[in-house]
């Protein structure tokens, strides 16, 4: 699994993989890791969500950064640009 997010510059970002983190990051970023289910996550479920922080956008403005989930080499989520969505997927 792959979570990314898009711009230029600096900005933080706040994501659930195997942990939880919380970082200062400069952009573009991307993170990869393995996750295994365990326990009832097997049943229910892995909840992996990321949210980016304010990133300088093409107009000049403050807003959310894009992001996005991919699994297996496939991307599941991508929020719009500015839409201050987080991405988040239930991985089973």
């Amino acid at each position: 699994m792959t979570i990314e997010v898009k711009g230029t510059g600096a900005s933080t970002v706040m994501y659930t993989l195997d942990d939880s983190d919380f970082e200062q990051i400069t952009l573009p970023w991307k993170k990869t890791a393995t996750i295994a289910a365990r326990g009832a996550e097997r049943e229910v479920g892995r909840l992996v969500i990321l949210t980016p922080g304010h990133v300088t956008l093409p107009d000049g403005k403050l807003g959310a950064g894009q992001c996005s989930i991919t699994v297996d080499g496939k991307k599941v989520v991508e929020s719009e640009e500015g839409s201050g969505k987080p991405c988040s997927y239930k991985l089973k």
